[in-house]
C-alpha cells in the first residue's frame, strides 16, 4: 500500500510539473507580487510562462532610468556591474522557475 501510494505521488507530481511547465494560461488570481514576494497558486498563478513575464516586468523596471535613483544605482551600466541575486525555496518547480529567470535576466537586463 505504501508503495503504491508512492509511485501515486510521483505520478501526480510529473503531472503537475508537466502542466507548470507547459502552461500559457494567464494567472486567475489578482497581481500579488509585492516587496516579500509573490503570491499565487502553483499551476494557476505559478507556471513557467508567468515567472518569465514576472521577471520581464522586473527587468523592465530595473532598466527604467527613472528609477535608478530610487533603486540606488547611476546607471544600467551600475546595475550591471553590481550584479543581481536570484535564489528559490524548496517548494516544486523551484530550481526550474529560477532558471527561467536567469534565462530572462541574463538575456535583458545583462546580455
Amino acid at each position: 500500500m505504501r508503495l503504491r501510494a508512492s509511485r501515486r505521488r510521483d505520478e501526480l507530481l510529473t503531472e503537475l510539473r508537466r502542466f507548470m511547465a507547459s502552461s500559457k494560461a494567464p494567472p486567475e488570481t489578482a497581481d500579488e507580487v509585492r516587496h516579500f514576494g509573490w503570491r499565487g497558486l502553483l499551476a494557476s498563478d505559478f507556471t513557467l510562462e508567468n515567472v518569465a513575464c514576472v521577471t520581464q516586468g522586473l527587468v523592465d523596471v530595473a532598466l527604467d532610468p527613472a528609477l535608478h535613483g530610487p533603486l540606488g544605482v547611476r546607471d544600467a551600466d551600475d546595475l550591471r556591474r553590481r550584479g543581481c541575486v536570484l535564489a528559490h525555496d524548496t517548494r516544486i518547480m523551484g530550481p526550474e522557475f529560477l532558471r527561467t529567470a536567469a534565462r530572462i535576466w541574463a538575456r535583458t537586463a545583462f546580455g
